[in-house]
């Protein structure tokens, strides 16, 4: 069985009374394009034409077709730790958090909801016009689903910002894998400040000191790309910021217990079922909740906050 694609719609059909659960977890969504159903989890909730569900990584349940006629309906799912590319830590940390998931655990937008209107236009499609516009538009509603804006509210400070004011501010606009190819010098630049400094603030920030925090992202952008790619491991390494081969493969094997070759070999391919499977050291490494980061808003935009440009720094 070839796994669900990510940020893709998925049509399932139903005969009356049959049960469905998601074939993947992280966050899922469930389009309703034509007959009564029910979400059961707990007390059951009633689905009607043009509904859109959604429910979180901690909540489990199943959806049931109504004895009344058959359902037709779309659905997907969204994994925060597939777009390492796109999130930032504190957009990561915000999904991730289990008061977010349980605060926003399950989920009904009625058929005349903008965002169940907008998936409507959507759906049902084949295979075939599952494109980037359609990927993009299903992160989209995604992100308004999980209410990611969130995540980003920063205050425009009423004094001159200080050297934490200006980091929170960049970890708000860097994607995780920026952070992979940063560097505490390029930061205490950017943030005008020691790297000291920074040390602290992030070690305050995320519990674990920056390059801690660094080198577990890149052993699990090592691990995804040897898992989902035919890139050569020297590549590999490239990619995750390492110069040299043997620090890669030295620091591989420290992290996962396995060499880069055995660990393609032995886990080459995703579990069938679209998920992580029995693979829990796979997941992103934990970003615990950012209070510092989330209580405040976010800052005018300035044609600084609009480009980040730090130095790109290999490893080794």
């Amino acid at each position: 069985m070839v796994p669900a694609p990510h940020l893709l719609l998925n049509e399932i059909k139903l005969n009356p009374g049959e049960e469905w659960q998601f074939p993947c977890d992280g966050w899922r969504f469930i389009h309703i394009l034509s007959g009564p159903a029910y979400w059961i989890t707990g007390t059951p909730r009633a689905l009607e034409d043009g509904d859109l569900l959604m429910v979180s990584p901690r909540s489990q349940g199943l959806l049931r077709a109504s004895q009344l006629g058959s359902l037709n309906a779309a659905w997907f799912y969204f994994q925060p730790l597939r777009l390492t590319d796109v999130l930032t830590p504190v957009e990561r940390g915000y999904l991730e958090a289990p008061d977010t998931q349980d605060r926003l655990a399950v989920r009904v937008m009625p058929a005349s909801d903008p965002l169940a209107r907008q998936l409507a236009s959507t759906a049902p499609r084949d295979a075939t016009r599952n494109s980037l516009s359609s990927r993009a538009l299903l992160l989209q509603i995604a992100a308004s689903l999980c209410e990611l804006d969130r995540s980003s509210r920063w205050e425009h400070p009423s004094k001159m910002p200080s050297a934490e004011d200006r980091l929170r501010q960049l970890l708000g606009r860097m994607t995780e894998n920026d952070l992979i190819g940063s560097s505490v010098g390029a930061l205490a630049t950017h943030c005008r400040c020691s790297t000291r400094h920074i040390g602290r603030m992030f070690d305050r920030m995320f519990g674990m000191p920056f390059v801690r925090h660094q080198t577990q992202l890149r052993m699990l952008k090592a691990a995804r790309l040897l898992e989902e790619t035919d890139l050569r491991i020297h590549r590999i390494a490239a990619e995750c910021g390492y110069r040299h081969l043997g620090l890669f493969n030295a620091t591989f094997r420290k992290r996962w217990g396995s060499t880069p070759t055995h660990w393609r070999r032995e886990r080459g391919s995703m579990p069938a079922d679209g998920s992580t499977g029995d693979l829990p050291s796979i997941a992103l490494p934990p970003v615990p909740p950012l209070p510092a980061l989330l209580a405040e808003g976010r800052p005018e935009s300035s044609p600084a906050a609009k480009s980040i440009h730090l130095e790109q720094h290999p490893a080794g």
